[in-house]
């Protein structure tokens, strides 16, 4: 589920798709992690770019950057990821990463009294309940990582950060936020 943003932010950035489009795409993307997550909890997810897969960089890069985001201090965090590397010609590729957690929305957080009262009765069933994943086929993901070309490429001798001339270039990455509410 998380790597169908992948494909809509890729379609976007390849212009295969228009910005009205793309947001289209991301509502109903919304409607759909709504419809899979329990009352009350929220997604937060951080969709990252980068345009090289070394490894050991990313690995660092997500480590530096990522920090905050997995050091909460909410209980009962769940994490998801996903990644999906676009191979195209001449040795490029596109590599995008969505990381995402889940975690029950405070009640502080709520602003309507409706929603309050029900929230507090869900407290009420069962408060510290994990979530329960429903089942789900990994088929149709699994079938479309095919379809997109997706595999592993052999670097060689290259070290991380190395061009093919062995001059060092700087990652391009690119950091971008989405949130998911189910009240």
């Amino acid at each position: 589920m998380l790597a169908k943003y992948c494909d809509f932010t890729e379609e976007l950035a390849l212009a295969r798709i228009t910005k009205s489009e793309f947001n289209s795409k991301v509502v109903d993307w919304q409607r759909m992690i709504k419809s899979k997550m329990p009352k009350f909890y929220r997604m937060e997810a951080h969709l990252i770019f980068f345009n090289f897969y070394e490894t050991e960089i990313i690995r660092r890069s997500i480590k530096e950057d990522m920090e905050a985001f997995y050091c909460s201090k909410i209980k009962n965090i769940m994490f998801a990821t996903s990644a999906k590397v676009y191979p195209y010609q001449n040795q490029v590729v596109s590599v995008r990463i969505v990381l995402a957690k889940f975690s029950k929305i405070l009640e502080e957080d709520i602003q309507e009294k409706d929603e309050i009262i029900a929230y507090k009765e869900e407290l009420l069933k069962d408060p510290d309940a994990p979530v329960e994943e429903e089942k789900d086929s990994d088929e149709e993901e699994v079938k479309e990582g095919e379809d997109n070309g997706e595999s592993e490429n052999n670097q060689g001798d290259k070290k991380d950060g190395d061009t093919k001339d062995g001059d060092k270039k700087e990652p391009t990455k690119q950091l971008s936020n989405i949130t998911v509410e189910n009240k």
